[in-house]
């Protein structure tokens, strides 16, 4: 019935973590590119050089698949300082999703050019869902 088919939702909208994040004065990275690995080391190394820096999680809203952006980012971090890294998978551009992330109370928000040929790490071949704006220029 519809309750059974709302509870189904509900465990596995927590199953993908693509639920409501709850957090406030953390940071925000909308958009997956070559330049979120790179962002997040250096994120990485000012919280373990400076108390207070990034002591928030960083919440990450991009068109990519929830467990492939967990793994690429995972491996990516293995080697540099403890950073919170959460993920949702998410239009950048819809007020919903901003608001799953809980953008609006943000201590900051990264917005990353969300065009590039490869949306991965460093051309590994991680796209985005979306790639119909061939004319948009390119980021290399």
């Amino acid at each position: 019935g519809i309750i059974s088919d709302e509870i189904t939702a509900q465990v596995e909208e927590v199953k993908t973590g693509n639920n409501k994040v709850v957090e406030s004065d953390h940071t925000v990275i909308v958009n997956w590119n070559s330049q979120l690995v790179p962002l997040l080391k250096q994120m990485a190394v000012a919280k373990s050089e400076r108390a207070g820096t990034f002591d928030r999680p960083v919440v990450l809203l991009a068109d990519v698949d929830k467990e492939l952006m967990d793994e690429t980012i995972g491996e990516a971090l293995e080697e540099s300082p403890p950073l919170q890294v959460v993920t949702r998978r998410g239009n950048p551009f819809d007020a919903e999703d901003l608001a799953r992330v809980n953008a609006f109370a943000a201590r900051r928000v990264i917005i990353l050019h969300p065009h590039e040929d490869e949306v991965g790490l460093l051309g590994q071949g991680v796209h985005a869902r979306d790639e119909s704006d061939e004319s948009a220029s390119r980021i290399k």
